[in-house]
């Protein structure tokens, strides 16, 4: 197993802690600045306090919308 180098362990900025699929359409929720930000298939939603209210929202957003 080959070790991380230092700038890879520091440089997050793109990390999903969620990614999946609802209806075809890709949702994912990645932490911002202690923020929870929704994106729907590549497009920021908005900014929320918890990952669960995120998640929620993405989810209500693809099945109102499609």
């Amino acid at each position: 197993m080959k070790m991380k180098p230092f700038k890879q362990l520091r440089n997050k900025k793109n990390n999903f802690i969620l990614n999946k699929k609802v209806d075809g359409i890709s949702i994912a929720v990645k932490k911002d600045n202690n923020k929870f930000v929704a994106v729907v298939d590549g497009d920021k939603l908005d900014t929320y306090n918890t990952r669960k209210e995120a998640e929620n929202a993405a989810v209500q957003f693809v099945k109102q919308f499609k």
